[in-house]
């Protein structure tokens, strides 16, 4: 259980994000953030190309990159591989799914804290494309994988790291995550990309890395490469 204190600070936290996003959902769809490169136009110009250009060559996996950066890599991967479908595990403050939604046919996002997921649904709520969750990953995503078809990519997370952030019994339900999302044939594409990965020590509920990796090919999936903090990998479901 937090403290008085730290409850202090999560509630004020929250409190500054009831104003402060509302106001950047605008400016993101204002012409100005079309044209800085807000507005989830990376391969053109902007702030998140300029951080992602800094970043190039950093391939040893262990620098987390920042989230701009983290999210155009999204971005490129959903180009990559002809992406229809985003499936994300811990909505947060809503950044990447407000950006991905443009991108794709539909979004699912799911996301364990009642109040950020309130929160995200009230802001976003112009987004038609964006079916938000509320729940642990663990228990969502079994009911809402099997409608999914066509080409997907799952934006595992879904990791408790302290704060606002809300979990279940467990800091990442991973392992739980990539064995449901195994089970259902997707009829297309199915790309996995796992966030915090320098957390992936045995501890606090994660697996070793090697772990994660021996479930993942064991699983079928292929091209299992690690960077900026992410894990990749996918196969083909026919």
């Amino acid at each position: 259980m937090p403290s008085a204190l730290e409850k202090l600070k999560e509630d004020t936290r929250f409190n500054i994000m009831r104003v402060v996003m509302p106001l950047r959902h605008k400016l993101r769809r204002s012409p100005l953030a079309k044209y800085m490169g807000w507005a989830g136009l990376y391969e053109t110009r902007g702030i998140d190309r300029y951080l992602a250009d800094r970043w190039q060559g950093k391939d040893e996996g262990w620098d987390p990159a920042p989230p701009a950066v983290k999210r155009l890599e999204i971005i490129n991967e959903i180009k990559a591989h002809g992406i229809r479908n985003f499936v994300e595990t811990g909505t947060y403050l809503g950044m990447t799914t407000s950006l991905v939604a443009a991108h794709v046919d539909k979004v699912w996002t799911i996301e364990v804290s009642e109040r950020l997921y309130g929160l995200n649904k009230q802001v976003y709520a112009d987004i038609p494309n964006i079916e938000f969750l509320l729940g642990g990953s663990e228990d969502v995503l079994p009911q809402i994988v099997p409608q999914i078809q066509g080409n997907t990519l799952y934006w595992l997370d879904g990791h408790f790291s302290a704060g606002i952030t809300g979990m279940t019994d467990v800091e990442t339900p991973i392992m739980k995550e990539v064995e449901t999302i195994a089970k259902h044939n997707h009829k297309g594409r199915c790309v996995l990309l796992i966030d915090d990965i320098r957390c992936f020590n045995g501890t606090h509920d994660y697996p070793t890395l090697d772990a994660l990796k021996n479930k993942l090919t064991a699983l079928g999936y292929q091209d299992i490469i690690v960077r900026w903090d992410i894990l990749r990998c996918w196969r083909d479901e026919a």
